[in-house]
């Protein structure tokens, strides 16, 4: 089903996905003098490379979630998954966590723990 106002459909020329128009907004507030720290997505949008290299084209640094299994570019030998580079760590016991940090995280209703 076509929206009323796209009545082409995503062919229309005034037609955007949200990606697109979210690049669109954070290149606009940039340009108005919008200091950012980092752009930030979940993996829905993290995957997506169209919209990193828009927001990279941009020069705006970003922090994309990657769906575990999503690979992205590395140098050869480099971990290109998230699973990849965990299994790099080494893990001996939560004693001994080895290469692992551990991260106190709090939750809504106030309570820690630790990870």
């Amino acid at each position: 089903m076509t929206h009323p106002v796209f009545s082409s459909g995503r062919s229309d020329p005034g037609f955007a996905t949200k990606l697109q128009i979210a690049a669109v907004l954070a290149r606009q507030a940039q340009g108005a003098g919008a200091v950012f720290r980092a752009v930030v997505a979940d993996s829905a949008y993290g995957d997506q490379d169209g919209f990193r290299g828009e927001l990279a084209a941009a020069g705006l640094p970003f922090v994309m979630a990657l769906k575990r299994r999503r690979g992205t570019w590395a140098y050869g030998p480099d971990a290109h998954t998230p699973v990849d580079a965990a299994r790099e760590l080494t893990w001996h016991s939560p004693d001994a966590p080895g290469d692992w940090t551990a991260v106190t995280r709090t939750f809504r209703d106030g309570h820690t723990t630790i990870w």
